[in-house]
């Protein structure tokens, strides 16, 4: 009988400990979570350490969060947002060559942006690194994402593929500007 008792009252520490441990465990993702929710554009960042020149960017998208209930410009399927904007979508220039096959789609917390360069120019293009500058619905700035075009010959095409750990899905529109350093 008194082992009985001994075995009840062993169990009830043990989980009285594992509660414990679960609201510890539960308050530190709280806390990560709402840490998280604090922190501004770590891309922007980053550009502005690097003494990137851009002017006006005033992102503040966070870093590895899908705010699902935010459609503007989205279809969401199966936790994959696709960006339907037409502007965005639509064929753009960058050096006089063709930017075709626009795709921004975000997935996990992680933006995926493509798009196809077709230099259809009359010039050879050199390699640059560039400024992909997304945009909302009234023209202010989104955020800035970073990519690279290498060279092209005249009929040659290739493609603009860039991440980043953040939701931009719902952005309105982009232009693609040749990255300038500061001197």
């Amino acid at each position: 009988m008194e082992s009985a008792k001994k075995n009840k009252k062993k169990i009830v520490i043990a989980l009285v400990i594992s509660l414990v441990a679960i609201l510890a465990i539960i308050s530190i993702f709280y806390i990560l979570i709402s840490n998280n929710q604090n922190t501004t554009n770590e891309q922007g960042t980053t550009a502005k350490q690097q003494n990137v020149e851009h002017e006006n960017d005033t992102s503040e998208v966070q870093a590895g969060i899908m705010d699902m209930n935010n459609t503007n410009n989205v279809k969401i399927e199966n936790g994959i947002k696709t960006n339907t904007s037409e502007v965005l979508l639509k064929d753009k220039t960058f050096e006089n060559m063709k930017v075709t096959n626009i795709r921004l789609v975000a997935e996990n917390g992680i933006t995926t942006f493509t798009a196809e360069v077709i230099n259809d120019s009359d010039t050879d293009f050199k390699e640059k690194e560039l400024n992909i500058v997304f945009t909302n619905e009234d023209g202010s700035i989104y955020t800035v994402l970073r990519g690279f075009l290498p060279d092209l010959k005249v009929g040659e095409s290739n493609t603009i593929d860039t991440s980043i750990p953040q939701d931009l899905s719902n952005a309105y529109d982009f232009t693609i500007e040749e990255l300038k350093y500061i001197e």
